[in-house]
């Protein structure tokens, strides 16, 4: 058998338009792969490193409910939310305190102090399961109740905070103000607002909660 002689092969050659659009079509492929992106109304709270925490700055915080879920201030509900609440606040008290609170019919705005991030979040997540178990099982139902992670806000300031304290006691107000309906600034029941609800929380220790507390009465 003879032996063969090697031949160069000769690769297609692709002019410089036809490159481009292949290119095109990759980079298009590629902004499409993964998960199809939610509606803006969707999209919770990004899933970002959370700021870290001192002890001396009180923490705004909002908690959502998932659809579907009855309002929290619903005479048969709430009941349920004021005592899950008042729990969570004196359980850890020496490290996380939930020291102002305004429930509205699909979210709660929190005012708490923590020793560190540490105790913020396992506050914060104690506060959720608890909630989640007791509401599924005062209403018998099974499944998701919050609807997303909680979002903070720290207050660094007395400004920061004495409007942080204005906007949680009277949320009701502010949302029906909003909504064009007739507000009537009565301490709302479902906030420490009311003197009796605010009387069994913790005390602040923070130097900024005190002295907001003290310019808002």
């Amino acid at each position: 058998m003879g032996k063969r002689t090697p031949t160069q092969l000769v690769l297609p050659t692709v002019d410089k338009a036809t490159a481009a659009n292949r290119k095109a079509e990759r980079e298009a492929r590629r902004r499409r792969g993964g998960r199809p992106k939610k509606p803006a109304a969707e999209r919770g709270v990004p899933h970002a490193s959370r700021p870290m925490h001192v002890r001396r700055h009180p923490v705004h915080v909002t908690v959502r409910i998932a659809a579907g879920m009855p309002s929290l201030r619903d005479g048969k509900v709430f009941p349920t939310v004021r005592r899950v609440l008042q729990g969570a606040a004196h359980r850890f008290r020496q490290m996380f305190r939930i020291v102002e609170y305004s429930v509205q019919s699909n979210h709660v705005h929190l005012v708490v102090e923590a020793a560190d991030q540490r105790e913020l979040s396992r506050g914060m997540q104690g506060f959720g399961i608890r909630l989640a178990k007791n509401l599924n099982l005062r209403l018998g139902r099974q499944g998701r109740v919050l609807s997303d992670r909680y979002h903070t806000r720290t207050l660094r300031t007395p400004t920061q905070t004495l409007n942080a304290l204005r906007y949680v006691r009277q949320n009701t107000h502010l949302h029906r103000w909003r909504e064009g309906q007739r507000a009537s600034w009565n301490p709302d029941p479902c906030s420490t607002a009311l003197d009796a609800i605010r009387t069994k929380l913790p005390e602040p220790t923070s130097y900024l909660l005190g002295r907001a507390r003290s310019a808002f009465s």
